[in-house]
């Protein structure tokens, strides 16, 4: 069974705007608990993401040993939202 073009595009901008559903319908529900307390995973990677903003090089002030790039993704996020400012940590 050979599957057309037009087939394909469809089911990839499906797949693409099902991603996009998740990750809105993720960042709505996190948005909507922004005064809620950190969890103990999030308040590392919120704290690693602001030494990264600060200048500070990788596991020199905060040591895991968690891939490098979740602390990428949660500077990202600090330069989004002002989730990395004193009241945070």
């Amino acid at each position: 069974m050979d599957i057309s073009r037009t087939d394909k595009k469809i089911s990839e901008y499906i797949a693409w705007i099902s991603i996009a559903i998740i990750m809105f319908a993720a960042a709505g529900i996190r948005l909507r608990l922004v005064d809620v307390p950190l969890e103990r995973d999030e308040d590392e990677y919120a704290y690693a993401g602001q030494l990264m903003l600060e200048g500070v090089a990788l596991y020199t002030q905060a040591y895991n040993m968690k891939m490098p790039g979740i602390y990428a993704i949660a500077r990202r996020c600090c330069l989004l939202e002002d989730c990395c400012s004193e009241s945070a940590f």
